[in-house]
């Protein structure tokens, strides 16, 4: 069995105990298999769930403009995406996502060095 089949059943279950498809339990599940996806080189499968936690996260900041957390959760979404988009040769467009993950982050957490 693999990484992608144990999140697989994780999620379908989650799904049914949590009410909220933007839990954190579901959130945190759906990331971590378009992390798997992206270890098995399954590009595709990897953004179609990023963009997934992506939609949650964005749902779940527009309850909570003030809620770092889930401002953090994006920037690294955005990150990972960029990631996947330079896995399929898309390097404009993962050159985009990176800009925003480091320009949310700046807005967050200032200047670091």
């Amino acid at each position: 069995r693999s990484a992608i089949d144990f999140y697989l059943k994780s999620l379908d279950f989650k799904s049914i105990v949590y009410s909220r498809s933007d839990s954190d339990e579901v959130l945190g599940t759906v990331s971590n298999l378009g992390r798997a996806y992206y270890r098995a080189r399954q590009y595709d499968e990897a953004l179609e769930r990023f963009e997934e936690a992506l939609k949650l996260y964005d749902k779940k900041k527009s309850e909570d403009e003030s809620n770092q957390s889930v401002s953090l959760q994006i920037a690294s979404l955005w990150t990972v995406i960029g990631n996947v988009k330079v896995k399929q040769n898309e390097l404009e467009a993962a050159s985009s996502y990176y800009k925003k993950s480091v320009e949310l982050k700046k807005s967050i957490l200032g200047d670091v060095p």
